[in-house]
Order: C-alpha cells, then structure tokens, then sequence
C-alpha cells in the first residue's frame, strides 16, 4: 500500500515513504518502508513518545517481492530490549528518521496482556540443555542471557524473583557478540535489568532468574549477604581507598561523592525526625491532590517546639543556662517534643548532652544537623513553636523562622536587655564607643522584638522597657527555677561572705574588682574576721592577683552547696548590668541573706522585709550592711523570708503556669 509522508514539523516531506507497521507483540515490532531506492530506509520507533531506538528496513520478505515492493529487501523487525509494558494502553510510532514521514499503521494504540505475577514453577532440564546464565548480580542491576536451544529463533521471557517475590517480569534479548561467538544461536538472547528497587543492606538477598517455560538458569539462585555500611572492615577499607588516591582531580570526585552522600543522610536524618517518613503516603496524597491544607494538617499532628540558643547550656557556667533549661523542662511538661540546637556550637559534651537528654530533650548536633539554617530548611513547617534565646540568635534566625516555619509562633526570650546593659556600663566607665554600640543593640533588640509573636523577659523592670520598644508585642515575665534545699541551715552561727557569679561576664568582673579594692577593706578596719570568698567560672588571672588579705578567691566550683553552707550573707555589688541576677534568687534559696546594689535587685519582686537588704550603691553603705548583717540577732528570720520568697516564685511549677500562660494567650490563636 502507498502513503505520503507527514512531516513532523508541518512542512512537505522530502520523500515519499511507503510502509506499514504489521505486528506489534511483547518483544517485536515488525513492519517494512520503501522509499523508492535500493537504499534500505531507517526507521525511528516510539513507544509513549520515547524513543525505542532505531532500524533499518533491510530484511528480506518474499511478499513484498511479489507485490513489486523493490527487490524485498525492506522488512524490519525490531526486538524491543526488555519487552513492552504491559497491562495499560500503550502508543507505537514508526517513522522515517530523517524526515519524519509517518508508517501506516503508525501511531498505533494497543494494549498487552497483563504479565502473570505467580512465580513460575521451576521446571526440570536437562544438564546438556543450557538454559542460559546469570552472570552479574548487584543490588542495583543484574545481567545474563537466556535461551531455548529448542526455538532459538525467539526471545524468552524471564522472571526476577528476590526472597520469593517477582520484581520484573522481562525478556532476553539483548544482542550479546560474546554467545554468537560460542555458537549460541543469533546471540540476540541477552539481558541486563534495572532493579527498580535498591535491594535491602539489612537483609539476606536470595536472587533467582527463571525462563517462563520455568528453567532456571546456571548462576542463579545467587546470595547478596547482609553487610553493614559501617562495620570497621568497610570503613578501614574507605580511608584506606581514600589515602591511595593519586591526584587531585580523583580526589575532587570522590569528595564529592561523599559530600553528596553525606547530604543524604542530613535529608533523612531531618525527615525523621520531622516525622516525614511516617506520613509519606498521606504527603504523597496531599501533593497529588495539591491540598496544602491535607500537608499542613500532617506536619501539625504533634506540638514541636525548637530551641536556638547561642551556646548548649551550662547550668554551672551562667545564669541564662538555668532560665532557657527551665523554660525548656516547663514545655515539656506541657506536651511539647522539644528540640535543641546551638548557634554559634557544632556538639555538646557528653555532660551538656546528658544534662537534656535526662529531661527528654533531643540535641541536634553536627555533622548531620550542622547549622541552624539546614534544620528549619529541611523540616519545614513541622515545628509549632520557634524559642529564640538572646538577641545574637533572633537577629539571625528570626526571618529564616518565619520563611520555614510558616506555622510556628516565635518567641523571642531576650535573657536580658543587652542595650540596657550596654548604655549602663557605658555611662559607668564614661565610654564613647560603648555608648555607640548600645543604640545599635537596641535597634536589633526592637527589630527582632517587633517581629516576634511573644516576648519573655525574667524581669519586670525589663517588661515595662519591651513594652515601650515594641508596644503591639505580648511581653510576658517568665523567671527560672531555683533549687533550694529541703533542709536549709540557720546562717546566724557563721561568718564570711560570698559573691559568685559568671566572670565572662564584664559586670561580675567590675563587681568583684570593687569587692576587693574598696569595699573589704572598709569591712576589715571594723571586721577583719569577716572573710570575703569569690567562686564562678572563667575567673580571670588579674583578679587572682589584685587579691588581698581577708579575700579569698576560690574560682569554679563543682558543688556549691559546701561554700553556700560556710558564710554567713550573700554579697551581689553590681554597678551596671541588666536583667535578673541568678546568683542572687539561688543564694537567696539556700538561705543566704544577700546585701545588693539597685542594679543587683532590679526586677525581682522582693517583699518588703528583703528590700531591706538593698543599699543605695555606695561602698561605705554595702560596707556597713555587710557588717551589720554579720551583727543582726533577726538573720535566721530573715533567711526564712527569702526560702519562702524563692519557694513561691521560681519553683518549676511557676514556671510552667507562666508559660503555660503564654501558650494560651499567643501560641494557641
């Protein structure tokens, strides 16, 4: 039959094609093209618009010689490697490669009997009779042929069984010189087949291939063994590799074959622990349906609370370690999986670790959760709540928050006004500089408060103060839980006196300076019995050596409980600073009566028989109250008032009905 070429682009073709495409099964496509030469016309083949490949219509058919269709030689037939999908409609095309012209028959829509899924019964063979060979088998393809010395002129199908289950069904096809050489046949008896699932690690992998007149083949079955990735062999073996590599261009490569590796178990790892992978087949239904409502309903199933902070904390190190460990036990307690990450620290020691994990705390930590950044990009939206402690860490993670975690609430704990403690110890030392740094704080501080959906401060000086940065922002006073003894010591049998504190921080180190330079030795030209004794970390060596009679410096100590039990009064001399002072509110637990400046009392709310304590700044005046104080008949009075105040306002169950409080009025809108 004659036809007229189409070409694809619309224009007139340049030749006029005739042909027809005559069978279509599993593994053939047979039709023939004649083009009016000798010359054997090359024929594209589509199976849904993909390429199968090419053929040249040079086979000798005795019908087309007799129907004058040239000299014969313009048949093809095509062996579809693998086979045609089968069990769904399927689209064949032929056309003329190099103009484009369309067969007859061509497209042509068809469907394939749907392949049997049982596994072939194994049938017996002859030994003399070679069934085929299975000569590759790896996890991710394997490869033989296969062949029925009985009809050599046809392609035998096969069945890929692992550990009993078919994974493909195929045929052996493929033109293989290696058989043809051995006088096997046309050596058209091929296969190399695609696992289309990675086989497992985990597990003992029993692979069989089998005809489907149910020979099996020599090779199979064959055994891929359960191996961990990362027994010590395997690693020895790597590093080993890795040292032999010869030059930097390999190196490069294999670099980069690890870096990609390792950013696939951060994927996983953070999907994990989103919780993705439970809910993979609800996401797939939610993308399909493109309901983003159905996804977010999935990654909101638990409340998930994400904690940055600058540093892993310490509670032995600063008083901004007990507040964020406190507010992070109080949303425990209230039903929160609480998550943890530093900004500025890739690990935790194995104390800070412990210290979290005792309270059910999960710590994010390199190499798998390295920045602050990958963890709120790879689990997005699956937290409802972002705690952002201190204004370094809001300044740099509050927009990315509020890109990623488009249904979180954000709370911006700002530990202390660091601009109030900027501007105050600026006009203390009369420092230009200082002075300049502190209006730029306080701009990121109001930015990042602006921005916030809650504020938490621990002091309610620091409340009135956010209220005027950022007037439309809850601002909400939520101090930290102190620990006091359940048996306290009366103190009126002691002497000495304490000041501890954190000495990285420049307001301790100005205190304690002062301490020892100016306000002992007023107490010792009344009271030279009365020792002075300086713990905290970070002591600094300067301060070792300004150190006097009558001062002793004790710097870290583990326990505190033995020196709080020794003196006789806390002493906080602060000049300038912000916030709430810890170390005051925990002597005050362990029955201390603690002698303080404004600067060291501002913020709390102290009753009326502790403001008594509070002296007006002066170092003759703290001088006075500490001698006054070792004098005072009422001081085991006095150390009741201030267990009873630190029992009422900073147990841990204050603490979680403030946050409590916060959840209600801000997180759940």
């Amino acid at each position: 039959m004659i036809m007229d070429g189409k070409n694809l682009d619309g224009e007139e073709p340049l030749s006029v094609v005739r042909g027809f495409v005559d069978n279509i099964d599993k593994a053939t496509i047979i039709g023939w093209a004649y083009n009016g030469t000798d010359e054997p016309v090359l024929i594209r083949l589509l199976c849904n618009g993909i390429v199968l490949g090419l053929v040249k219509a040079d086979l000798y058919r005795e019908d087309l010689k007799q129907s004058g269709i040239g000299d014969g030689y313009h048949a093809f037939c095509f062996n579809v490697l693998g086979g045609l999908p089968s069990g769904q409609p399927i689209q064949i095309e032929a056309r003329e490669a190099r103009g484009g012209a369309e067969l007859e028959g061509s497209p042509c829509i068809i469907e394939l009997p749907a392949e049997a899924r049982e596994v072939t019964a194994l049938a017996a063979v002859q030994t003399e009779k070679r069934a085929g060979f299975l000569d590759i088998v790896e996890r991710r393809y394997i490869a033989g042929w296969a062949w029925d010395e009985s009809k050599p002129e046809n392609s035998v199908g096969i069945q890929v069984i692992v550990n009993d289950r078919i994974l493909i069904n195929s045929i052996a096809n493929r033109y293989r010189g290696d058989i043809k050489e051995c006088g096997i046949g046309t050596g058209n008896y091929g296969f190399v087949i695609v696992i289309p699932e990675n086989l497992s690690l985990r597990v003992r992998n029993i692979v069989r291939v089998i005809r489907d007149d149910g020979a099996e083949l020599e090779g199979s079955p064959a055994i891929i063994e359960s191996v961990s990735v990362f027994d010590p062999d395997i690693l020895w073996f790597m590093q080993f590799a890795a040292k032999n590599v010869e030059n930097n261009e390999e190196r490069k490569r294999v670099s980069e074959i690890l870096l990609s590796t390792l950013d696939v178990l951060k994927t996983t790892a953070n999907q994990e622990m989103a919780g993705y992978v439970n809910h993979s087949v609800e996401r797939h239904q939610a993308l399909v349906s493109g309901s983003e409502g159905a996804w977010g309903n999935i990654k909101s199933r638990c409340k998930r609370a994400l904690v940055i902070d600058s540093r892993f904390p310490d509670p032995s190190r600063d008083a901004g370690s007990n507040a964020i460990v406190s507010h992070i036990r109080a949303l425990s307690d209230m039903g929160y999986d609480v998550f943890f990450i530093s900004l500025n620290e890739k690990k935790a020691t194995r104390e800070q670790k412990l210290f979290l994990e005792r309270d059910g705390i999960q710590t994010f930590e390199a190499p798998l959760f390295d920045t602050v950044e990958s963890v709120l990009r790879h689990q997005r939206d699956s937290f409802s709540l972002v705690y952002l402690h201190r204004v370094e860490v809001a300044h740099a993670y509050i927009g990315l928050a509020r890109y990623f975690q488009t249904h979180a609430r954000i709370i911006f704990s700002v530990a202390d006004l660091s601009y109030l403690r900027l501007e105050r110890q600026a006009a203390e030392l009369d420092d230009i500089e200082l002075k300049n740094k502190a209006r730029r704080v306080r701009v990121l501080e109001r930015i990042c408060a602006i921005q916030a959906d809650a504020l938490i401060t621990h002091s309610t000086e620091e409340m009135r103060l956010l209220k005027e940065l950022a007037p439309r922002t809850p601002v909400f006073v939520v101090p930290w839980a102190i620990m006091t003894p359940p048996v306290i010591q009366r103190p009126h049998m002691r002497s000495g006196c304490l000041f501890v504190g954190h000495y990285g921080h420049h307001p301790n180190v100005d205190a304690a300076l002062w301490l020892i330079e100016e306000i002992m030795p007023l107490v010792h030209k009344q009271r030279p019995d009365i020792i002075c004794y300086l713990a905290g970390s970070h002591m600094p060596e300067h301060l070792r050596k300004v150190s006097c009679r009558g001062v002793e410096i004790l710097g870290y100590v583990q326990d505190l409980d033995e020196v709080f039990g020794k003196v006789r009064i806390g002493v906080a001399p602060l000049r300038f600073g912000a916030g709430i002072k810890g170390k005051v509110l925990e002597m005050l637990g362990w029955g201390l009566p603690v002698v303080m400046t404004p600067i060291a009392s501002e913020g709390i709310p102290f009753p009326l028989e502790l403001r008594e304590l509070i002296t007006d700044g002066e170092a003759e005046n703290i001088a006075e109250m500490i001698i006054s104080m070792h004098e005072n008949e009422n001081i085991d009075n006095i150390s009741r008032k201030g267990v009873s105040f630190i029992r009422e306002n900073y147990s841990i169950l204050s603490i979680i009905k403030e946050m409590e409080k916060v959840e209600r009025e801000v997180l759940i809108q």
